[in-house]
């Protein structure tokens, strides 16, 4: 089969423009993943224990709040609900606790 003319030109645009959007895909899914722990790192070397205990409190009133949600919409039967909470509610006690001995050490 004869080539045609637009043929070659396009499968060179094609062989060049393809791996340029395969790298730049790339780069979009994996940015966000990557500059998380970058930060993360930035962020343990000057942060103190009571910041990260902060954030994780925010987390697990978060995670307690979706609980409940999922909860109330059926998306989990009672005994899944009831463990799930009773974990988190530890947790929280646990990162409170930890709190109100950073806050006795001032």
């Amino acid at each position: 089969m004869p080539a045609l003319p637009g043929n070659t030109e396009t499968n060179c645009m094609v062989q060049i423009i393809a791996p340029i959007l395969f790298i730049a895909a790339i780069i979009y899914v994996a940015y966000p993943l990557v500059s998380d722990k970058i930060l993360l790192g930035f962020a343990d070397a000057g942060d103190n224990g009571r910041e990260r205990l902060f954030d994780e409190k925010e987390e697990i009133v978060s995670s307690l709040k979706d609980i409940e949600m999922d909860y109330r919409m059926g998306k989990l039967s009672l005994q899944d609900y009831t463990q799930l909470r009773v974990d988190f509610e530890r947790r929280a006690a646990d990162v409170l606790k930890r709190l109100d001995e950073t806050d006795d050490e001032r």
